[in-house]
């Protein structure tokens, strides 16, 4: 949620919404649900806590925003850059006679 109390949903969690609100409600059993979200009863269930917790933002994704586990810090790739352009460099003219091979044919 954000400061203005807005939630920001991909139209596949928007589904997600709808069909757990239902579920809660008692207007679509859970192996319904199940079947229409190509989920097992199980994770149905687990999607109905953070739901009836938090409301819809209980089904928005923590992870959105946040930089990913293997991503490098903005110093580090600017210090690593420059070595994998050289490794790159390298790298393509050791290919080179191979590659004019490949393209005669032989």
């Amino acid at each position: 949620m954000n400061a203005t109390g807005t939630i920001t949903m991909t139209m596949r969690e928007v589904e997600r919404f709808k069909v757990i609100e239902a579920v809660v409600e008692g207007r679509l059993r859970c192996f319904q649900a199940a079947e229409r979200l190509q989920l097992g009863v199980r994770q149905i269930g687990r999607l109905c806590r953070p739901y009836e917790a938090a409301g819809p933002a209980g089904l928005v994704s923590a992870k959105r925003g946040r930089p990913g586990n293997r991503e490098l810090s903005v110093d580090l790739r600017a210090r690593a850059m420059p070595v994998r352009l050289i490794q790159v460099k390298a790298s393509r003219q050791a290919r080179a006679p191979i590659d004019v091979w490949r393209a005669r044919g032989a």
